[in-house]
């Protein structure tokens, strides 16, 4: 037969070990939201998408690659409405390319309607990590950015930036609730003593 002390010690393992595990199980994916990015012609795009840019990779990366987002709204308004007209950029009708594929630097990708080949794209200062911060838009042949209907006509992105933050997965939500519900137990059971 285990002593109480021995008990409340295999409590508390089973209990504090979700809550390590959650504590390990950083999530990876961020969520990079746009932040004043606006157009040549006084239009702005707005919204945010959800990226693991460690899946990313220079060759071959599509809508349906693993290193695309895993979530995205991003809206187009203002400027010359009757060119572009508002617009949001959503799933699952648009797809995500990773422009080095087309010789563009590690830092540029664009989300296009596929049925009628509109765009927005980006290029930004550095490539895009899961390491987080605040990511300008920057030049690329003078050009940051532009939304175009297979880039005629378009207008461009004059300025901008990106910012990330964590997304929460749903197994780290899952190991925090097992742990919080253990120590739940385990103070029903230390006053049931």
């Amino acid at each position: 037969m285990r002593t109480p002390g021995a008990r409340l010690g295999i409590m508390v393992v089973v209990v504090l070990m979700p809550l390590l595990v959650c504590l390990q199980a950083q999530a990876m994916p961020l969520r990079w939201t746009l932040n004043n990015v606006n157009f040549d012609d006084g239009g702005q795009v707005t919204g945010w998408f959800i990226l693991d840019a460690d899946l990313l990779t220079p060759a071959n990366c599509n809508a349906s690659c693993n290193g695309a987002p895993s979530d995205w709204r991003l809206s187009v308004s203002g400027g010359n409405d009757t060119v572009f007209p508002p617009f949001t950029y959503d799933p699952p009708d648009i797809g995500w390319v990773f422009l080095p594929e087309y010789g563009f630097p590690g830092n540029s990708f664009q989300f296009e309607v596929l049925a009628t080949s509109r765009l927005v794209a980006f290029h930004t200062a550095v490539p895009l990590t899961n390491g987080g911060g605040t990511v300008d838009l920057a030049p690329y042949f003078g050009v940051i950015g532009n939304e175009c209907y297979n880039c005629t006509p378009y207008r461009i992105i004059v300025s901008g930036s990106l910012e990330a933050s964590s997304v929460p997965e749903p197994i780290t939500l899952l190991l925090l609730g097992s742990g919080l519900a253990g120590l739940a137990g385990l103070g029903w059971w230390r006053k049931r003593q």
